[in-house]
């Protein structure tokens, strides 16, 4: 009642000025309004002017009505753009690089928006608009980073990634994570609305990766910057490197994203078709996929929030810049990675390394302009 009073008040300055200043009080919380001043009745007129005044307050009151909720209709449209709620199912980046290649457009960032009835839980999905991405809720808490050691450098390397210590506890506030790698015809999509750049032609290293360009596999042969053109397109950004450990590992410091115990049936790893690639660990086993698979291939392997592949298929890029010591000097809450650097974090693992990269706390060093058929991203949104 006193929002409505408040728009038919006589003085037009005394009224609401815009739609979306209208619908703010409509959000407010109901509030007993005090009762309006007596108003002064004018003496009755003829009939004949009383239709044509009720006629005329009629047109006016519809025009009103009319006019707010297309205003309402518009607000909450624009606020709505980035990330579209689903029904709910259980369990800023450092500087960026200098490229030699030509930046897309940089896109405004679409908003997130979460209904306010609605409790979130861990593990609870929502798609992305741009993209049709389901996303996994992280909520807001402390866990366990990094590990107490010996860490490793990569796939069965014996020079130690000082990077990877001290373990440390670290409070994130609560986020939304990709549940799958990018995919190629998700990426495609961005390229054909003029905001990213076309896939490189690149190598594995080893061999070329035939599934490389199909649809449902991880998108590859992307330098950083692309990745995080991807993401703020799409209403986001690439995970920090906090982030993407905590989605993998959970609040209860596990080795793997399943468990505390490696399974090579939980991931896209090296398996028999390796043993010709140098530089691949070789298995006897076979886990169906040569290089990459289609991303949410291994549901088994998923995290404590649901999230998938963050074992094996391909590293991810992050946005920190990696640091052998940021660990002993990072903030204990929120850390956004060291304020510059020359070569990106990359985490996950990928379809020829082994168990221990597979480690929800490994990582490595990568040169954000080079592009390889080994890494793909995945992105993350604040609510």
């Amino acid at each position: 009642d006193a929002v409505v009073l408040k728009a038919l008040t006589e003085d037009p300055w005394d009224r609401y000025q815009t739609a979306g200043e209208m619908a703010a009080a409509l959000r407010q919380p109901a509030v007993r309004a005090r009762p309006p001043e007596p108003v002064r009745r004018e003496p009755v007129r003829p009939a004949a002017s009383r239709g044509w005044g009720w006629a005329l307050a009629a047109i006016i009151l519809v025009a009103i009505v009319v006019g707010l909720g297309l205003g309402i209709v518009a607000l909450l449209d624009g606020l709505g753009t980035g990330i579209t709620p689903s029904e709910v199912s259980g369990p800023s980046a450092g500087p960026s690089p200098t490229s030699t290649a030509t930046k897309p457009p940089t896109p405004t960032a679409t908003a997130t928006v979460t209904p306010s009835t609605v409790v979130l839980q861990a593990g609870d999905t929502q798609v992305r608009r741009a993209d049709g991405m389901v996303m996994v809720y992280v909520p807001a808490g402390e866990f366990t980073m990094g590990t107490t050691g010996p860490p490793t450098y990569s796939a069965e390397s014996p020079h130690p990634n000082v990077s990877e210590i001290p373990q440390h506890a670290v409070y994130l506030d609560a986020y939304w994570i990709d549940r799958t790698e990018v995919t190629n015809e998700q990426y495609q999509m961005c390229v054909e609305a003029g905001f990213c750049q076309a896939m490189v032609s690149c190598a594995s290293g080893h061999r070329d990766n035939p599934n490389a360009t199909a649809p449902d596999h991880p998108v590859t042969c992307v330098q950083w910057q692309d990745a995080q053109d991807y993401c703020q397109w799409a209403g986001g950004r690439l995970p920090t490197e906090a982030q993407w450990e905590k989605a993998a590992r959970g609040a209860d410091g596990r080795e793997y994203p399943w468990g505390n115990e490696f399974d090579a049936t939980r991931l896209n790893g090296p398996d028999s078709a390796h043993s010709a690639l140098i530089g691949c660990l070789a298995y006897t086993g076979d886990d169906g996929y040569a290089f990459t698979a289609p991303v949410g291939s291994y549901p088994s392997g998923a995290s404590p929030y649901g999230a998938l592949d963050m074992a094996g298929n391909v590293w991810e890029w992050v946005s920190d810049w990696y640091s052998n010591d940021y660990y002993s000097v990072s903030p204990l809450q929120n850390p956004q990675g060291p304020d510059s650097g020359t070569v990106k974090v990359a985490r996950g693992s990928n379809w020829c390394s082994g168990s221990k990269s597979a480690r929800t706390w490994a990582k490595l060093g990568y040169d954000p302009l080079e592009a390889s058929q080994h890494f793909g991203f995945r992105c993350a949104v604040s609510p």
